[in-house]
């Protein structure tokens, strides 16, 4: 909707390496218009790429090649000078605030005139790893734009030096504020889905490993 109604010229999907494949196949299922596909490293010449009314342009990059190189300051200006939308997929790949890729994904969207975060689990350790994610969608979410101020909003701290976190407060507060912004979906929302599918291998233990276990009790026919 966002295309047809020219609120958004192109997509970036950042997401990790590992899955650039699954969204091509994505894409070719899902996307409800026509598109072209280009997967952005650091010697892409995104001064060459073009922006129709037709075809969506959708760049794919591997949130691991923001960390470091080329590849950030080879998209930076394209995503400032146009309107692109933004997804990050496994998005708890960006929970560390002081991290370059964190940065990198915030600064990518701040011109992004709509952005998506997906993950199947947006919290890893703890709730303090919300504040990088939520930053990246909208800073007025929270409300709060230093991580530090958030972390001594909702965390409890103690421990050596008092740097654990050792329980939350304002938890329903926090949840409040996010609620609004997200969707959860469950395996049970999805018809689609293709039946399981099992598979039996046989594996050959070393002497160690038979030894190990044996001394465990466990039952090498299971």
């Amino acid at each position: 909707a966002y295309f047809y109604t020219g609120l958004t010229e192109g997509l970036l999907i950042v997401c990790p390496m590992t899955v650039m494949s699954v969204w091509h196949k994505e894409l070719e299922t899902h996307c409800p218009c026509e598109y072209d596909l280009i997967e952005v490293d650091a010697k892409t010449r995104l001064d060459r790429v073009r922006f129709t009314k037709e075809r969506l342009t959708v760049l794919l990059v591997g949130v691991e090649s923001l960390s470091a190189g080329k590849t950030f300051a080879n998209l930076l200006p394209l995503m400032r000078a146009r309107r692109i939308s933004m997804i990050v997929d496994e998005s708890s790949r960006i929970k560390n605030h002081a991290s370059n890729r964190t940065k990198a994904v915030i600064a990518l969207g701040e011109n992004s005139p709509a952005k998506t975060l997906m993950s199947g689990t947006p919290v890893t350790r703890n709730l303090i790893d919300l504040y990088s994610q939520f930053e990246f969608l909208d800073k007025d979410i929270i409300g709060i734009g230093d991580w530090y101020a958030f972390r001594n909003r909702y965390a409890i701290m103690g421990g050596y030096k008092m740097k654990k976190i050792v329980g939350y407060d304002h938890i329903d507060e926090l949840l409040g504020l996010l609620r609004p912004n997200t969707v959860r979906y469950k395996l049970t929302d999805v018809r689609s889905l293709p039946p399981k599918i099992y598979t039996e291998r046989v594996v050959q233990l070393t002497p160690d490993q038979r030894t190990m276990m044996m001394d465990h009790e466990v039952d090498l026919r299971a």
